[in-house]
């Protein structure tokens, strides 16, 4: 079998590996982003529907009624009516698993560790509207639901900031130099072990293997501030010549 044979009948790599090695377009990640925010969409939807469904103080059966000449009528209506709170909670970490996954398809080479700080503040402020709205459901009366959804709301914004704020500071990039002892910091794309000293080109910490050109340019290394280049010192003819006449053949 012939080289270019073999080659046309090599499978072609699936779309989650090019998404996990990187190796897949913009474009390609950009609709990939825009199915997972609807798939997390859809799925928030549903889990509300269902958590109402197995907890029953979660589920808004009762509502009131103005009856006639008897005041407000409590009135227990059949079926599944998540409540404000519940719907707003899901949509809440919808938004967060789809940020996390913007960062993983877009920011790939970049610090694991970066990520640390926003998952926090994500998850604090998560647990922080979730007590926000279980409190206004239980103590506010009248229209809470107001409130409930005003504080999602307000999470939802500070949600976003902190995550543009985490992506600004991964796209700018890290030293080129360690701190420390001034050598190049060079680290692992996939956990970011740092992979100075070793004697091959495989990360001790998580076992991935590179060549060297791919360690090289996965690298997040800041990007100079100056984007011309510097300028080219003039070389005298005489000297090219020279350099020509003395080059072996």
């Amino acid at each position: 079998m012939h080289a270019a044979d073999a080659a046309d009948d090599a499978p072609n790599p699936s779309l989650w590996r090019d998404l996990s090695e990187g190796r897949a377009g913009w474009f390609v990640r950009l609709l990939v982003c825009v199915a997972i925010g609807i798939f997390l969409a859809g799925g928030a939807m549903m889990a509300s529907y269902l958590l109402a469904g197995l907890v029953p103080g979660l589920n808004r059966r009762f509502y009131n009624y103005m009856g006639p000449g008897r005041g407000v009528v409590l009135v227990v209506r059949p079926g599944i009516y998540p409540k404000d709170g519940l719907i707003a909670t899901m949509a809440l970490f919808a938004t967060a698993l789809w940020v996390g996954s913007i960062v993983w398809l877009f920011f790939r080479g970049a610090r694991q560790g970066a990520l640390v700080r926003p998952i926090l503040m994500t998850l604090g402020i998560i647990v922080a509207t979730v007590s926000t709205g279980a409190l206004a459901d239980s103590t506010l009366r009248g229209d809470q639901e107001l409130v409930i959804i005003g504080a999602s709301l307000v999470g939802l914004a500070a949600v976003l900031i902190i995550w543009v704020q985490a992506i600004r500071e991964m796209r700018s990039g890290r030293p080129l130099h360690n701190r420390q002892d001034r050598l190049l910091d060079i680290r692992c794309p996939e956990c970011g072990y740092r992979m100075v000293g070793l004697h091959e080109s495989r990360c001790p910490e998580c076992g991935q293997a590179y060549t060297l050109d791919e360690l090289l340019s996965r690298q997040d290394f800041a990007r100079p501030e100056s984007r011309t280049p510097p300028p080219i010192p003039a070389v005298p003819q005489a000297s090219i010549h020279t350099a020509l006449a003395a080059r072996p053949l």
